[in-house]
């Protein structure tokens, strides 16, 4: 973790809190974690809303990590959403810890994180899923996604 000595640092000309530095560097930490994962490399989004302004501030925010934010509309809303657009971990203490530090993140933008999306996996990547990540998820102690359940894998 970077410190701050409790001064606020620069994010591409914005002031940005120590307490949102310390998110940027736990979300930093998890992003490796998950790009390291062995397995297919399924997208994933997290979506959040807001005003425009708020939403403004945690793309610059966001506009740090190895993951890219980029704006959106959902036909039929009347605002632009943002978006985090991101490797699905198919891990879930990974995926859980992710989402904690984006909505944390969100709260202290005055947006909300209102849900993820994420590709669906071809059988063969479920598979590979299946068969690659849950003793990974075991040796460091995580809960492996019960995703697969609902992907129709036994």
């Amino acid at each position: 973790m970077i410190e701050t000595g409790g001064q606020s640092v620069f994010v591409q000309g914005r002031d940005v809190p120590p307490t949102v530095r310390a998110l940027l560097d736990e979300l930093m930490h998890v992003q490796v974690l998950v790009e390291a994962l062995p397995g297919p490399r399924l997208h994933q989004d997290h979506d959040f809303v807001g005003e425009t302004e708020d939403l403004s501030l945690l793309k610059s925010w966001l506009s740090e990590l190895i993951w890219v934010p980029y704006w959106g509309q959902p036909e039929g809303a009347d605002k632009p959403m943002l978006f985090l657009g991101g490797r699905d971990p198919w891990i879930e203490t990974l995926e859980m810890r992710v989402w904690e530090v984006l909505y944390a993140l969100a709260q202290e933008a005055g947006c909300e994180l209102v849900g993820r999306g994420s590709v669906s996996p071809e059988a063969d990547e479920l598979e590979e899923i299946r068969d690659v990540l849950p003793p990974i998820a075991e040796a460091h102690g995580w809960v492996f996604s019960t995703g697969l359940d609902k992907a129709g894998v036994q």
